[in-house]
C-alpha cells in the first residue's frame, strides 16, 4: 500500500500487505490488521484491551505495538 496514511487494506492482513502499512494506523486500518469491525476495535479500546494513543479526538495506533499484543508481548 502505497499513498497516503489514509489507505484502506483490502482483503486478507497478510505479511506482505501488513509490512505495506504505515507505523501509525487509522481506526480502519487497525480494525482490518485485528479482524475486528471498527466499532468492536473502539470497544476494545475502552476496555484497555488495545493500545492506542489519542490526540484530541482522534485516536492513532501503533501498528508495532498491535503485532506485538497479538504476539502476546507484553512490553
Amino acid at each position: 500500500m502505497t499513498g497516503s496514511n489514509r489507505t484502506q487494506p483490502q482483503g486478507e492482513p497478510t505479511p506482505d500487505a501488513v509490512e505495506q502499512l504505515p507505523e501509525v494506523l487509522t481506526r480502519e486500518q487497525a480494525a482490518w490488521l485485528l479482524r475486528l469491525s471498527p466499532g468492536r476495535l473502539e470497544a476494545a479500546v475502552k476496555r484497555g484491551e488495545v493500545p492506542c494513543r489519542q490526540i484530541g479526538r482522534k485516536r492513532l495506533y501503533s501498528k508495532t505495538a498491535l503485532l506485538r499484543m497479538v504476539a502476546g508481548d507484553p512490553s
